[in-house]
């Protein structure tokens, strides 16, 4: 019952800097998008910069500049591989941290997957409900099917967030972790 998903999602719960510790060289990290970009966890990437090399980061259509991507002594460490350029990506695309994957969006999850399966899924959710779900929220493009893939799903809790229905529940048991983030406000 609700007391036995309450203590499932108490033991999950971990800091940012622990999360991003779970991260190691030559991984492929994928993350939601737009609205409910893992802000909170993206925000302090660079600060592993000198744990990782040549890790993958996929994102699409970012909506905030990272320092994992836009300070070109990440290069090396980082690489963004971004299948929408934002103006972040466009910017830093000369220093070396950033590379365009072209992709149609309904071939996302076949094109990413076909050659490499995703080490580590950061993603956004709302917060959990009494039969043990949390929604992914506004971003149901291929989240979803990467929470089923990832060999680790790092899930990004958001009150600001709303529930959405359909097939944009994960179950607690899905997610490895859970970070409570820094509960930024919708982008507008």
């Amino acid at each position: 019952g609700r007391m036995k998903y309450e203590e499932l999602y108490q033991r999950k719960v971990t800091s940012v800097e622990e999360a991003l510790k779970l991260i190691k060289s030559h991984q492929e990290v994928v993350c939601s998008m737009i609205a409910c970009e893992p802000a909170a966890m993206l925000s302090q990437l660079h600060t592993i910069k000198n744990q990782v090399e040549d890790v993958s980061v996929v994102t699409a259509l970012l909506m905030y500049e990272y320092e994992f991507f836009m300070n070109p002594e990440m290069q090396g460490h980082f690489l963004m591989n971004n299948w929408f350029y934002t103006g972040g990506a466009r910017k830093a695309h000369p220093s070396g941290t950033v590379s365009y994957v072209p992709l149609e969006l309904h071939r996302c999850i076949a094109s990413r997957t076909a050659y490499r399966k995703p080490d580590v899924f950061l993603g956004c959710a709302c917060p959990m409900d009494k039969h043990g779900f949390l929604s992914l929220s506004l971003d149901t493009v291929y989240e979803k099917d990467l929470v089923e893939m990832a060999n680790t799903v790092i899930i990004e809790v958001n009150p600001n967030f709303p529930r959405t229905y359909g097939d944009t529940n994960i179950h607690i048991s899905q997610i490895d972790y859970i970070v409570e983030g820094d509960n930024k406000p919708l982008i507008q």
